[in-house]
């Protein structure tokens, strides 16, 4: 199991994010993760993104979504499937929210509980 591992190896020898290693967990590009953030973005580069991720709220976002996608990830999806469905699946058994929204409302155990039911097929 890689969850902790990944979490725990998040920022870099600087005390930086490690933006290269989070981009690789999410498959994903920078625009589409400070999106993922809720900062609108058509382009930014790694700098800047940085200076967004000091943020503690962000931060902790960014360390549910890692959370989120790994678990995905253990159950076979790819990890930009999981990274899409982060973002834009609605699930029926949260009210029709995206994971994103439950997270950004500060309900993270929700789609953790929500995966774990899934997984042992409690939700279709």
């Amino acid at each position: 199991m890689t969850n902790l591992y990944d979490i725990l190896n998040l920022i870099n020898r600087n005390g930086d994010v490690a933006i290269d290693r989070v981009l690789s967990l999410l498959d994903c590009n920078e625009s589409e993760l400070a999106n993922s953030l809720g900062f609108n973005f058509n382009e930014i580069n790694n700098a800047d993104l940085n200076l967004l991720l000091k943020t503690p709220m962000t931060y902790q976002h960014l360390l549910m979504m890692v959370c989120v996608v790994n678990f995905l990830n253990e159950m076979e999806v790819s990890r930009r499937d999981a990274f899409e469905w982060y973002l834009s699946e609605p699930i029926p058994a949260l009210g029709g929210l995206t994971a994103q929204t439950v997270i950004f409302n500060n309900n993270f155990e929700y789609i953790m509980d929500y995966l774990q039911m899934f997984k042992l097929g409690g939700y279709a």
